[in-house]
């Protein structure tokens, strides 16, 4: 339930309750990664650099895809850059 409105909140532009809502979701469902890469997209969204990278590294963390590993790593450092 709470994926969907998060799901909902960021369509509709409440960015500060989809960044909410994604939280909750990590906090109900830890196994649920894919939770990270939205929020950090809503952070890169909102030009928050610092928080996006901060998303992406516990995202990297936990996932068990190397290759998705790999390039998120290469877009945390491109973001390092700026």
């Amino acid at each position: 339930m709470q994926l969907t409105f998060a799901f909902f909140s960021v369509k509709s532009n409440q960015t500060d309750k989809a960044i909410v809502r994604f939280k909750k979701v990590l906090q109900l469902d830890p196994n649920y990664i894919e939770a990270y890469l939205h929020l950090a997209d809503i952070y890169e969204q909102m030009n928050d650099v610092n928080k996006t990278i901060e998303v992406l590294q516990q995202y990297a963390a936990k996932t068990t895809d190397p290759t998705a590993k790999l390039e998120v790593e290469k877009y945390i450092k491109q973001l390092k850059l700026k």
